[in-house]
């Protein structure tokens, strides 16, 4: 039997936000970072992240980047509060179990609403 493809997930954010997502998920996803917004999208992602504080708070424009695209309407995507803030306020491993909940459980729903599709 073969093993399950590991979900893709594009990272946009700082370096402090992607080392964290990298290691707060491990081998449990692909992880492809993306330096901005411009260069963002590049299809076949499962879930975007992004980090609020990035290229001075564009994330709004990602957002609406994504949601323009046809191909990428649907891709769910994560954002996070000040990944900084964060990790200073309550440390690296709860800012990073906090990332690997949302993350996991917007993976879930958004495999739960494909699959739900795909047998109507």
């Amino acid at each position: 039997m073969s093993a399950k493809p590991r979900p893709r997930v594009l990272a946009v954010g700082s370096d402090q936000a992607f080392e964290l997502a990298k290691d707060a998920l491990g081998s449990a996803v692909r992880l492809v970072r993306a330096p901005s917004t411009d260069a963002a999208w590049t299809g076949g992602a499962d879930l975007a992240l992004a980090d609020v504080r990035f290229e001075r708070s564009r994330m709004i424009h990602l957002f609406r980047a994504l949601k323009d695209s046809p191909d990428a309407r649907a891709l769910p995507l994560v954002c996070c509060v000040n990944v900084r803030r964060l990790t200073h306020d309550y440390g690296e491993a709860v800012a990073g179990e906090i990332l690997r909940q949302v993350v996991s459980g917007r993976l879930g729903a958004s495999h739960d609403r494909a699959a739900s599709r795909r047998s109507r």
